[in-house]
């Protein structure tokens, strides 16, 4: 698995950071956020919790742009026997919503 290439970052580990941040001007409507892929160390990945009440402090508008954006990128990605799963949530203060998404086997 640690050999598996990554499409979105081909030099990095498959172990994704994506910020969703609210578009201007859009009064709160969202559309496919944009994403951006930051590489992060896996090491510090498996080391970090995940707290479940995080997702519940999204409100409900960017919580389904979260899960519309994992599934987007999981028909982009189209991979066989993979899919990428949430790893870790973490909402900012100024309205952005950092996302960790894991590629993990499918089965």
């Amino acid at each position: 698995m640690e050999d598996w290439p990554n499409l979105l970052s081909p030099t990095f580990s498959p172990a994704q950071m994506i910020v969703f941040t609210e578009k201007r001007h859009t009064s709160f409507n969202w559309t496919p956020p944009t994403i951006t892929a930051i590489p992060i160390d896996l090491e510090a990945l498996s080391k970090s919790s995940f707290d479940i009440t995080n997702i519940a402090e999204i409100p409900e508008f960017k919580r389904r742009a979260v899960i519309c954006a994992v599934q987007e990128l999981n028909e982009k990605e189209d991979r066989r026997g993979f899919q990428w799963v949430v790893a870790g949530l973490k909402c900012a203060d100024d309205g952005a919503v950092l996302l960790v998404v894991k590629a993990v086997q499918s089965g």
